[in-house]
């Protein structure tokens, strides 16, 4: 019976190297397509609620010191000036990480959360509870 030269063991090799390709690019294209969405654009600016009101949730972009004036003062400082007393468990946490000396004392950090109705007091004009938190870098 006479062999073609698509019967050859090299074509054969050719073609399942071929179909792995093909294969591997599908789910690369499937992996890339089902990732994690890309975060929130963070605000620069935070509304600020009528008084006794709870603010929108929103997702901003600062400076967070741990150490401030006062025992427990953590704020944020955004690029537009304003200034908030952070309170939260994210906060909380972090907190405990800064005193252990495992966490710088200033960080730049990406924050969600809202301004609470209820005043903060002495370390801020306003509170921003926050829900959730992560590290953009280390300031110092």
């Amino acid at each position: 019976m006479p062999t073609h030269d698509n019967d050859s063991p090299e074509t054969g090799h050719r073609l399942a190297l071929a179909g792995a390709l093909a294969a591997g690019a599908v789910l690369a294209g499937c992996a890339a397509q089902s990732g994690a969405p890309p975060p929130p654009s963070a605000a620069t600016t935070v509304q600020l609620p009528d008084p006794q009101q709870r603010g929108p949730d929103v997702t901003v972009e600062g400076e967070v010191r741990w150490t401030g004036p006062h025992p427990g003062c953590v704020t944020l400082k955004l690029p537009d000036g304003q200034t908030f007393q952070l309170t939260g468990r994210p906060v909380s946490d972090e907190l405990e990480r800064v005193r252990a000396g495992t966490s710088p004392g200033i960080q730049r950090m990406r924050l969600t959360g809202y301004v609470p109705p209820v005043t903060p007091g002495v370390c801020s004009q306003y509170a921003f509870l926050v829900e959730k938190m992560a590290k953009t870098g280390a300031v110092t």
